[in-house]
C-alpha cells in the first residue's frame, strides 16, 4: 500500500476545488484511485488540512491507564 504525504493530497485537493477535473480525471493524471480523490476532497471540505494528515491510533499513557478522566 502507497503512503501519500501531505504536501501531495493537498495539491490533488487544490486541483480538484480550482476546477483542473473531477475525481476520475485527476485520479488519472496523478495514478492513484478516484475514491482516493473523493475520499480527501471530503476530509479536507470538512477538516481543513487536518483532515488530510494522517491518524494514526496513538493514544497517551495516561488515556491508556484511565487517568485522564476528570
Amino acid at each position: 500500500m502507497r503512503v501519500f504525504d501531505i504536501k501531495f493530497k493537498r495539491k490533488v485537493v487544490r486541483d480538484y476545488l480550482s476546477g483542473k477535473g473531477g475525481y476520475k480525471i485527476l485520479a488519472a493524471k496523478y495514478d492513484i484511485a478516484d475514491s482516493l480523490v473523493r475520499t480527501w476532497v471530503g476530509a479536507y471540505q470538512h477538516h481543513g488540512n487536518a483532515g488530510l494528515d494522517r491518524q494514526r491510533g496513538r493514544y497517551t499513557n495516561e488515556f491508556k491507564l484511565g487517568r485522564d478522566r476528570v
